[in-house]
């Protein structure tokens, strides 16, 4: 982590703890906004596979409206990580919410919320 981090860290860089809710209430999450360089990298602990045909959906929510960060998996341990691209630019709260979806992902969030953090 430390590695993905460095690359992360300038002071613009925003922290943000994100907790398991419902079924992965064991889980947590890192997420790093560098909106400097428009990237998002996300670390995820604890987080159980997803059923069959589902995978998770990294939810960037501005201003109440929710931007799809991309789709990732996690391993047979629960770890898990996504470094994305070309986020939008924001200023003030942003949250950051993980979603169950079918898999390739969603245009908007159906599925239940795992992970959240503000």
């Amino acid at each position: 982590m430390e590695f993905w981090f460095s690359r992360a860290s300038n002071s613009a860089t925003r922290a943000v703890s994100l907790s398991g809710q419902g079924d992965a209430q064991g889980a947590a999450a890192k997420a790093f906004l560098d909106p400097e360089n428009r990237r998002l990298f996300l670390y995820v602990y604890n987080l159980p596979p997803p059923p069959p045909g589902r995978t998770y959906q990294l939810w960037l929510i501005v201003g109440g409206a929710p931007i799809s960060m991309g789709t990732f998996g996690v391993e047979p341990d629960g770890r898990g990580r996504l470094d994305t691209a070309s986020i939008p630019q924001f200023e003030g709260e942003v949250t950051v919410a993980v979603t169950v979806e079918p898999s390739g992902g969603v245009p908007q969030p159906t599925g239940p919320m795992v992970l959240v953090g503000s």
